[in-house]
């Protein structure tokens, strides 16, 4: 008989039920990340988790809508920032700013106020800068590079 036979069934079991595990714990990881607000839950031991479709919260929280009152307020306050192109969303504490900036100065601006606000528990930057320093835009940039 062969002296590693025997190793080779146990790590054939082990990587079947490391496996299983995973399988299981997948679905679980998911919807945490579909929807990390929700409080962390585990299935039964040896059952299967079941996930819906993930959906949105219909309207923002009230804290959200504050913190959102709050970060629009920030911006506008500040006159190296133009807020009138700026959209901002909150969703649990991540504030998403979107939309035109005339400078990678003023989006730099726009990330640095908002992250200094109290509640802002993660920033993504969706914002387009459409003019560079020396006053050329994208679409004048992408020309160029174009008929290089």
């Amino acid at each position: 008989m062969n002296p590693h036979l025997p190793w080779r069934h146990a790590r054939g079991r082990l990587a079947r039920g490391l496996v299983a595990g995973c399988a299981a714990t997948l679905p679980l990881l998911a919807q945490a990340a579909d929807n990390p607000s929700a409080p962390a839950r585990s299935a039964p031991l040896g059952s299967a988790p079941t996930i819906g479709p993930a959906t949105a919260p219909a309207t923002p929280s009230a804290a959200d809508r504050r913190l959102a009152t709050t970060v629009r307020e920030a911006l506008a306050a500040d006159p190296q920032v133009e807020l009138s192109e700026i959209d901002v969303q909150v969703n649990a504490g991540v504030v998403t700013l979107s939309g035109l900036v005339n400078t990678p100065a003023e989006a730099q601006r726009a990330r640095d106020i908002v992250r200094a606000l109290a509640g802002v528990l993660l920033l993504r930057d969706q914002l387009v800068v459409t003019h560079t320093p020396d006053g050329t835009d994208d679409s004048t940039i992408r020309r160029s590079l174009n008929d290089a």
